[in-house]
């Protein structure tokens, strides 16, 4: 998923097939924008995180699937790993698993505030 599913490699794919250098933010407004090779690797990044949701769900049954980071600031990101999903579960006849995808509370500050919470535990 790491190769696919980020922000920073949808940027990379990007920006190598167009030559500009552009950041996941700025690539994602593209692709909302219209632009089809933005689109493209948006849609990419959400197969690829379907797929692995929906695999870690199927071989774990965890009870909820959080993500974090900057990219869960987007609001579009759910609704399309949930789109992405029931293709799957579409494609998947032997078992049909919904799992249950959120963003985190604190979305691109859960790194920062786990760390400080490690930091307060570990030295007091």
């Amino acid at each position: 998923m790491s190769e696919l599913g980020t922000s920073v490699r949808v940027a990379k794919r990007y920006n190598k097939k167009t030559g500009l250098e552009k950041s996941g933010k700025e690539v994602f407004d593209l692709a909302k924008a219209g632009d089809e090779t933005a689109k493209a690797e948006v849609n990419k990044m959400y197969w690829a995180l379907a797929k692995g949701i929906y695999n870690l769900q199927y071989s774990f049954d965890p009870e909820k699937i959080v993500i974090g980071g900057a990219v869960s600031n987007n609001p579009d990101l759910i609704p399309n790993i949930e789109k992405n999903i029931e293709k799957i579960r579409k494609q998947v006849k032997i078992a049909s698993l919904k799992p249950d995808v959120v963003s985190c509370k604190y979305t691109d500050q859960a790194n920062l505030r786990g760390a400080v919470v490690d930091f307060e535990q570990t030295y007091g």
